[in-house]
């Protein structure tokens, strides 16, 4: 049997292995003998969970259709009743010493002839005979014809490639699964600027769009070797990238020209980590720019006052992490309106915990948060003094209770 053979049939039976029926099913034969399959929830959002991490180095170049067939592998393969009870399928390849990320291989829908056996001990032969003509394994099922998934069922993909020490990734990585994709994890590797020009996240040719990853909503470039980022790293992604994760790269006292320009793409993003990066500041423009933004990120920086930057957002935020900053007061002016309207209206969330030079949280700090549902400021050494009238300023005549008068607080937490 020739690679190229082995592959074809081996991969299949490598990554999917079916939950269906309330039975568990695994292949008796596959290239490594280590991954697991996981069903992780029930429901709508049904995820089938494909552990394929610290295998062997032949077993990965199997597997990614690298060696000596390298761009003439086989398709990953889909077995029928996965395409019809999960939503997504996340497929995880952590920790294989992939230096070098090729393009992947597509996904088809078929299952390769295989034997597999249940939980229960029982083998069942999947032979030709046993499958419809459409390429599907039905042995076993109901006699009822399968029926199609509906017109609002799209399955997805996430793929993981933590800590592999990636250093380099080929143009157009991800194009085969371009219509499927919708979360790529490329955290705890060596990807530096070079490694990351804009191609790496192009997809298939589009009408509409440049080679896109229509359903591309998640990128976690976490612990990586970052210092900046390509202007059009996300020129593929822009329209559709929703959370985006850069934690623990260095970046520098504050972001440069091309990586404000790079991230100021992202309209549709909701979510940005920028935690533990060495920033002092956050850049106005990224602030206007950033026009969906709801949870951001930035603990573990450099910042000596909460930006003003923030209070000029064209987005109101609903979550904000100031944690472990330099910041030595909280007053008035940390949560100013703007004359644009306040971006502080809608805040749910404040996080100001870990602080070692936080001393006062003074008067009125916190009293254009009239959205403040949980506000976590604890284990702040060295705080002297939080003011009792931290959130409202009260007049003469007001009650005690009236100090929340307007607020929806429903957590408080002040542990020293």
């Amino acid at each position: 049997m020739t690679r190229l053979d082995r592959h074809a049939i081996c991969v299949g039976l490598l990554i999917f292995c079916i939950l269906a029926d309330s039975q568990s099913y695994r292949t008796k034969k596959g290239i490594c003998k280590r991954c697991s399959c996981e069903k992780l929830n029930a429901g709508p959002n049904q995820t089938l969970r494909l552990d394929c991490s610290r295998l062997e180095a032949n077993d990965v170049e199997d597997l990614l259709g690298y060696g000596e067939d390298e761009g003439h592998g086989g398709a990953w393969t889909l077995p029928y009743e996965a395409s019809q009870d999960y939503r997504i399928i996340k497929i995880i390849l952590d920790a294989n010493s992939i230096n070098h990320l090729r393009r992947l291989p597509p996904l088809k829908e078929e299952f390769p002839n295989a034997t597999r056996e249940s939980e229960t001990g029982s083998t069942v032969n999947v032979t030709p005979e046993s499958v419809n003509s459409t390429g599907f394994d039905i042995h076993g099922n109901s006699t009822a014809s399968p029926s199609p998934p509906s017109d609002d069922f799209t399955m997805l993909i996430e793929v993981s490639f933590r800590a592999n020490h990636v250093k380099r990734i080929d143009p157009g990585a991800f194009a085969a699964l371009s219509n499927t994709i919708c979360s790529i994890d490329l955290a705890n590797n060596d990807l530096t600027y070079d490694a990351l020009p804009g191609s790496v996240f192009g997809g298939d040719f589009s009408n509409q769009r440049y080679e896109p990853l229509p359903n591309l909503k998640k990128l976690n470039l976490a612990r990586n070797m970052l210092h900046s980022l390509d202007a059009k790293i996300f020129e593929h992604i822009s329209f559709t990238l929703e959370e985006l994760n850069l934690q623990w790269n260095s970046l520098g006292n504050s972001l440069d020209t091309v990586t404000e320009a790079a991230l100021s793409t992202l309209t549709k993003l909701k979510t940005l980590n920028l935690a533990d990066v060495g920033i002092s500041s956050f850049p106005e423009g990224l602030a206007h720019a950033l026009i969906s933004l709801e949870n951001l990120r930035l603990d573990g920086n450099k910042l000596a006052v909460v930006p003003t930057s923030l209070s000029m957002a064209s987005s109101s935020l609903l979550y904000l992490n100031l944690n472990r900053n330099p910041i030595t007061k909280i007053n008035a002016t940390s949560f100013v309106e703007s004359v644009h309207g306040s971006a502080w209206s809608k805040l749910e969330t404040l996080d100001i915990s870990a602080m070692q030079e936080l001393t006062y949280v003074l008067k009125g700090s916190f009293e254009n948060l009239k959205g403040l549902r949980t506000l976590r400021c604890a284990y702040n050494q060295k705080l002297m003094h939080f003011d009792e009238e931290a959130f409202r300023l009260m007049g003469d005549d007001e009650m005690e209770w009236e100090r929340w008068k307007g607020f929806q607080l429903k957590e408080v937490n002040t542990i020293m």
